[in-house]
């Protein structure tokens, strides 16, 4: 409307906002009102199940938390009582270890997803917003007129979109994170152990934390908080 000097929405508006926002596909094939509306409903359902995914994964990395730190908190009480059972502690963990293997087999390509799709979406509200920043002064070129439009609301809602998408990936790396960070505390209790209570199964069980890499899985990395401080420092390190 503004580039357009249009003082309401009206057809020509609509079909202006359609060959800009669609530009890519209009590219390939003649221009249509119809494969506009497709497109956008494509669009808006792929917004659903990325939000949908994202949400899922956090449950699953929740819940599988929830478990780890169940065993924590049975370990600190026996541990209180000088009386830990560490035969059916580890038979516990290795209940939840398969429970745990079995979320990787299922999911570990959706996590992918989630996380490289959070990260390109971040970098791209991250390149609006200094592409405005550094070229609010030009005029609406025909293929940048969303990137030009000036105006409180244009910039309300790109500083709101960025926060809201730096949150969200924020809330998912931490709850999927957290499923290795409770997984890994019985070490702490395990290097503390006595030398005439360093029994077989203690052993077993160390061993068994120590190597089995108990954390949510996205194909070629885990989810740790060695991951997601190596992301950020490169992300950084671009910016």
């Amino acid at each position: 409307m503004n580039c357009m000097k249009e003082q309401r929405i009206n057809y020509n508006v609509v079909i202006r906002y359609v060959q800009v926002y669609v530009t890519q596909i209009f590219r390939l094939t003649t221009f249509s009102m119809w494969k506009g509306a497709i497109y956008k409903l494509i669009n808006l359902q792929s917004t659903f199940m990325w939000t949908y995914l994202d949400v899922f994964i956090m449950c699953v990395g929740m819940y599988l938390s929830n478990l780890f730190r169940d065993i924590n908190k049975i370990i600190s009480v026996q541990a209180a009582q000088n009386s830990v059972e560490w035969s059916m502690i580890r038979q516990h963990y290795s209940q939840i270890m398969k429970l745990l293997k079995e979320a990787n087999k299922n999911l570990s390509s959706l996590i992918l997803i989630s996380f490289f799709t959070n990260i390109y979406y971040v970098c791209l509200q991250m390149y609006y917003s200094f592409y405005r920043a550094y070229d609010s002064h030009k005029d609406c070129p025909e293929e940048d007129v969303i990137l030009s439009m000036d105006g409180i609301e244009y910039n309300v809602y790109y500083i709101y979109s960025l926060l809201f998408l730096l949150l969200r990936s924020i809330m998912i790396s931490m709850m999927a994170v957290h499923v290795n960070t409770e997984a890994l505390k019985p070490l702490t209790v395990l290097r503390n152990i006595q030398t005439q209570d360093y029994t077989l199964d203690v052993q077993r069980f160390f061993r068994q934390i120590q190597y089995c890499n108990p954390a949510l899985s996205g194909i070629c990395f885990s989810v740790t908080k060695q991951m997601l401080f190596s992301v950020s420092i490169i992300n950084w390190s671009k910016i």
